[in-house]
């Protein structure tokens, strides 16, 4: 990764600050923009604490040759044009270092516990996470103990999800970024704002997707280009922003790990009739997943992808209007079938368990995925048997 090119942004400083500083294995970091900052205005709010001052550098691999010096458990870093950094266990504790700078009380009112799990602090960045397996998924890891940044283009059931969340586990351990996967714009915000907004990105989960069956006659190249910008390019510019942030931290923290995964589908492992589009854009990821891998293991990040079985209940299934038990009876999959209950119907008797999956299961696949530390470029069926080919 050529450093020199990068901006010289607190979005590219602060998962280096993060990974350098490490109050514990994944502590958060702060920003406070403040360009005018003088050396003596700093080392005065600063002088009782472990705070590391640096003076104006020319590119960012100046800066970062800079931060490689600083003493572990900096807890905070003022650069001279850019503004003051803090680290700490919590947002609440990072906020209070840097109102310290502004003279503004110090003391945090009631705040939250430590978030204690298997992912504790571990920072999440999700797409599609308003419903479905994403908001199933989001609701595990911060079970788990994760801070959660939540993206949907679906604003209202974001709003929605995220309020839940809030008021179960707090609001420091969830935000949320209005976020479209088929923008290169929109990712690239997607990612920044969440490490604005918490530090760094530990884990990014490409969830979001879209299904629009049809058969030879009726398929178009625009909508074959739709579901492919989506599914598989989407999937392409969750792991090319995010990584960049992973990289950095990587290069600051030796024993630093992060993990990048996929939410396929059994359609990446079986092709199914009249449904060609879809299929064909997850067979695609899986060797996308491969790929990046094999790049990526030299910065120990992990990529892995879950394939999940049909998931009946979610709205990519039962939407009265565009979900696929609606798509298939109109594109002659359902033999016999005219009503949303034939199809219903003719899928669940072909389940070898008897039921569909559920976020529940995914998000368990999910969690096993991120706690190893050994397993990379490979897919999980979490199918019911769908993939040994009852279908």
């Amino acid at each position: 990764m050529e450093y020199q090119t990068l901006p010289l942004t607190a979005a590219y400083i602060l998962p280096a600050f993060r990974g350098k500083s490490k109050p514990i294995g994944f502590p958060i970091a702060r920003h406070l923009p403040a360009p005018s900052i003088t050396q003596n205005a700093f080392v005065s709010a600063y002088s009782d604490l472990s705070a590391v001052w640096i003076g104006c550098c020319e590119s960012m691999g100046a800066l970062y040759d800079q931060l490689r010096a600083l003493p572990k458990n900096t807890s905070v870093l003022g650069i001279e044009n850019i503004g003051v950094f803090s680290c700490a266990e919590t947002p609440a504790r990072a906020d209070a270092l840097l109102k310290q700078f502004t003279g503004r009380d110090t003391v945090a009112s009631a705040e939250p516990a430590l978030p204690y799990g298997v992912l504790h602090g571990r920072i999440a960045v999700i797409t599609g996470a308003a419903q479905g397996f994403g908001k199933g998924i989001a609701q595990v890891l911060l079970d788990a103990g994760a801070y959660v940044v939540l993206s949907d283009i679906n604003q209202t059931t974001l709003a929605a999800t995220a309020h839940a969340f809030s008021e179960r586990y707090g609001p420091d351990r969830v935000y949320t970024v209005i976020g479209d996967v088929s923008s290169d714009d929109g990712i690239s915000r997607l990612c920044e704002q969440a490490v604005l907004h918490y530090g760094g990105i530990d884990v990014m989960l490409s969830n979001a997707g879209i299904v629009i069956a049809g058969d030879l006659e009726n398929m178009t190249s625009e909508i074959m280009k739709k579901i492919s910008d989506i599914n598989y390019v989407g999937y392409f510019r969750c792991v090319k922003c995010a990584s960049r942030f992973m990289k950095i931290q990587s290069a600051f923290d030796a024993d630093y790990t992060a993990d990048i995964l996929q939410i396929n589908s059994v359609a990446g492992l079986i092709g199914y009739q009249k449904n060609f589009a879809y299929c064909g854009s997850k067979f695609g990821a899986l060797g996308l997943t491969e790929c990046f891998a094999k790049e990526l293991l030299p910065y120990r990040i992990k990529v892995n992808a879950i394939c999940p079985g049909n998931y009946y209940d979610g709205p990519l299934w039962s939407d009265p209007e565009k979900g696929l038990f609606i798509q298939y009876l109109k594109a002659g999959k359902i033999p016999g079938g005219k009503t949303v209950q034939d199809a219903i119907d003719y899928y669940m008797q072909k389940e070898p368990l008897h039921r569909g999956c559920t976020a529940e299961d995914i998000a368990q696949a999910v969690l096993y995925c991120l706690v190893q530390q050994f397993e990379t470029g490979v897919y999980i069926p979490v199918t019911g048997g769908l993939a040994m080919g009852f279908v």
